[in-house]
């Protein structure tokens, strides 16, 4: 019978050992470990419940008979960021990890292949999404999924156990903030009691807010480019001025223009995947300061309208009229002045199809680079074909407000789902932190959080007027 191998990264995992099984707990508090320690459950619904609540989570759970492994199941909700990778080795042998790198490095270079579909998905998305990664003989676990892996037949089964729905709880603006403010206090202050801890702080509204539940004894961390070549000038005002605001002292860490190459490549070697920069050296630098867990606010941009500010103005032009008006304007205007107006024909034209369609705004945003450049480069139908699959891959696990809402507001909250559920940058963060042997935590990625989300209705949710992130603004 094939053997298991097992490697977890995460210093915050917990492990239950039992004769019969071994859990593996990623995300968990120690309530949810004492849960499993006393269960004589025996079937799979402690497990599916513990991960649905804690949202941002996973649980491997290995059965053991006269002590070999003979089944492997593995859970990860619907909005949780803790990769979970499994691949068979040329032995036989089956290997999970919570790190890409971990299971990369076990493989011999032979077998470390890159699908073509994998290229064009980096470039548009920065992340292979669904159950792939970026080298074809590692899988990962898919969201919402619950994985059986029957070790003597080697057969492995797939389903959903887990969707995101709205449960609108309409009220007043100030209700919602105030809904909004109980859940971020609950989830964030008891964190600034813990030794070792820092929030990652950029000056936006996103860690700014994270700190205001943190208070002073927790530093603000802010990584900064001596070259402003690299990095934009506004950023670090941003930031101090905030700091300055909250009364804070800025902890500064300066990355030298002569380590920027260097730094690069021990990033990439971290994560064992193509590189994404800066941001990427900035997280590498963070990591290798002397705190043990650090906070950051990745997700909270499309849980609350990120964006929406385009999306609204070019509704104005979903229409043929508008259309037509759009492309004659857009002729008539000075190459300068093209660039910011340009993004109005094509979303104005995405608001106008079906929004589940791959050719509505849901199925053309949150990509990194422009998919008509990638058409030029790759053929526009194998980018049509991947944008098809991410969104074919991620509309079941979600139950979208009624059409009730509107057409518009239709597009905008399958968008930003698409948006805050195909980023790979949490997961990347993460497995960044787990490389250095430091815990990342992200607030905006909680169950608690989304449920609350969840309840406000999608006309109110995204954007008010031409402002997006209102709410958290």
């Amino acid at each position: 019978m094939p053997k298991l191998r097992l490697s977890i990264s995460d210093p915050d995992v917990r492990v239950v050992e039992r004769p019969d099984a071994v859990w593996i707990l990623s995300g968990f508090g120690e309530s949810d470990v004492l849960r499993i320690q006393r269960s004589n459950q025996t079937a799979n619904g402690l497990e599916s419940e513990l991960a649905v609540r804690v949202g941002d989570a996973s649980i491997v759970k290995i059965h053991l008979q006269s002590g070999r492994a003979t089944l492997a199941q593995v859970w990860k909700p619907a909005i949780s960021y803790r990769e979970v990778f499994y691949c068979w080795t040329a032995g036989g042998d089956l290997l999970i990890s919570d790190h890409f790198r971990t299971l990369l490095s076990q493989l011999p270079p032979a077998e470390r292949t890159v699908a073509p579909e994998s290229i064009v998905d980096f470039f548009l998305f920065n992340t292979v999404p669904g159950p792939r990664s970026m080298c074809s003989a590692i899988q990962r676990m898919g969201r919402g999924d619950v994985l059986t892996i029957d070790m003597p037949s080697r057969q492995i089964r797939s389903s959903l156990f887990d969707r995101i729905e709205s449960h609108e709880r309409p009220g007043s603006e100030a209700d919602y903030v105030e809904r909004l403010d109980a859940v971020l206090s609950e989830i964030i202050e008891p964190l600034k009691n813990e030794r070792d801890i820092a929030n990652l702080f950029s000056g936006g509204v996103d860690s700014v807010l994270v700190h205001t539940y943190l208070g002073k004894s927790v530093p603000a961390v802010f990584l900064d480019f001596e070259s402003l070549k690299i990095d934009s000038p506004y950023e670090t005002r941003y930031a101090h001025r905030a700091a300055e605001l909250l009364g804070l002292p800025l902890q500064t860490c300066p990355i030298r223009e002569a380590d920027y190459l260097p730094q690069l490549e021990s990033a990439i070697d971290a994560l064992g995947r193509p590189a994404l920069f800066p941001t990427m050296i900035y997280y590498d630098q963070a990591f290798r300061q002397k705190y043990h867990r650090y906070l950051n606010g990745e997700g909270a941009g499309a849980l609350f309208g990120e964006g929406t500010r385009l999306a609204r103005a070019a509704s104005f032009f979903a229409s043929p009229l508008g259309i037509a008006f759009l492309r004659l304007v857009g002729g008539l205007l000075p190459t300068d002045a093209r660039p910011g107006y340009s993004t109005l024909l094509p979303n104005a034209i995405a608001l106008m199809e079906d929004p589940r369609s791959p050719l509505g705004y849901g199925g053309q945003s949150a990509t990194d680079l422009d998919p008509a450049v990638l058409g030029r480069m790759f053929g526009a139908e194998i980018v049509e074909q991947r944008l098809k699959a991410r969104l074919e891959y991620l509309l079941p696990l979600l139950v979208t407000a009624a059409p009730t809402c509107g057409r518009f507001f239709q597009h905008i909250e399958i968008a930003e789902w698409v948006a805050h559920l195909s980023s790979g940058h949490t997961t990347f963060w993460r497995q960044m932190a787990q490389a250095h042997a430091k815990s990342l935590t992200t607030p905006y990625t909680s169950a608690k959080l989304a449920s609350a989300v969840l309840e406000i209705p999608v006309r109110d949710r995204y954007v008010k007027g031409l402002q997006g992130k209102y709410l958290l603004k």
